[in-house]
């Protein structure tokens, strides 16, 4: 009888209580997520909680966290939803950046970041990986638009027209890089791009100049220094020199094949044959290269190696 009494006197309050706020459910679900490790029941307070609340942004965003490893695409919904809510708050906007990378929504956090060379390098070079050159370029001249503080990007759009074969451009972006980033590397690394690009004219006489200068402004440029060592081993001068060169730049850097390879192609022209094959084998052993191939082939031919030669050479063919 007590007992009935008991909850008969309990039932004006029991029908008089509230639903569970957002925020009390919001609690529950991280109790369940940091406490008891359970991100699918944590989950499910998460999406009561927005469904008390479908704009409660602490929940939108402990949502996205929780379920990013099961359900990308879900995780940047919440996240998209919880930013657009308190577009102030940088948290949030770096949780959305990392959401977006996540779906490989580049290109949007790129955007969203409009200063953080960073996702743009990133951006960028997911371009670059289906091929897409051009607006890989672009990329970097958009985010120049916006910060001129940065030397990379201004380095990757020389890198980019020069592989373009724009040559024009290539003088623009040279100009405008020594103006605005006048330090003797930098202007190292611009000078070593215009070589590049007249070498691919084939005036190689003109791009040795570029290189020389390289070198002089930053004795330290690997790349000027193997370029113009490669240089002067095609035209067979100051072959001394060319090996000077070389073996400075593998000394700066050395496990970079195409250095290994440029340094046995000077052996090679000076008469080394044994010296250059040594050199040339360690380069083929370090990158599938079907020009680094050929270089072996020849010198192994001059060896008179000849079945071997004649496999390297088949084997460049190949690739």
């Amino acid at each position: 009888m007590k007992k009935i009494l008991y909850i008969l006197a309990l039932l004006p309050l029991l029908a008089t209580a509230q639903p569970p706020t957002a925020t009390w459910l919001y609690v529950e679900g991280l109790k369940a997520a940091r406490l008891n490790d359970d991100p699918v029941v944590a989950q499910q307070w998460f999406e009561q909680a927005l469904e008390a609340d479908p704009d409660h942004v602490a929940t939108l965003a402990a949502a996205a966290v929780n379920i990013a490893p099961m359900d990308a695409q879900r995780a940047l919904d919440y996240g998209r939803r919880a930013y657009e809510l308190d577009s102030s708050d940088e948290w949030l906007r770096n949780l959305l950046t990392r959401l977006l990378l996540l779906n490989s929504r580049y290109e949007e956090a790129a955007t969203l970041n409009p200063g953080d060379f960073d996702l743009a390098q990133f951006y960028a070079h997911s371009l670059l990986a289906r091929g897409d050159v051009e607006r890989s370029v672009q990329v970097y001249k958009d985010f120049i638009r916006d910060t001129t503080s940065v030397v990379e990007p201004y380095i990757m759009v020389l890198e980019g027209e020069a592989y373009l074969e724009r040559a024009d451009s290539v003088k623009v972006w040279a100009r405008r890089t020594i103006e605005q980033f006048p330090d003797s590397v930098v202007r190292s690394e611009v000078y070593t791009f215009m070589g590049d690009m007249l070498s691919q004219q084939d005036k190689v006489r003109q791009s040795a100049e570029q290189y020389r200068t390289a070198i002089l402004l930053n004795p330290n440029n690997a790349r000027a220094l193997n370029n113009l060592a490669y240089n002067l081993a095609e035209r067979g001068r100051e072959l001394e020199l060319a090996l000077q060169m070389i073996e400075r730049a593998i000394k700066i850097s050395p496990d970079v094949p195409t250095y290994i390879d440029t340094y046995g192609w000077v052996l090679f022209r000076l008469g080394r044959l044994e010296d250059a094959k040594k050199a040339l084998r360690q380069a083929v052993s370090m990158a599938d290269d079907p020009e680094i191939m050929l270089h072996y082939a020849e010198v192994l031919e001059a060896l008179g190696e000849d079945f071997m030669a004649q496999h390297y050479r088949e084997q460049a063919q190949g690739k």
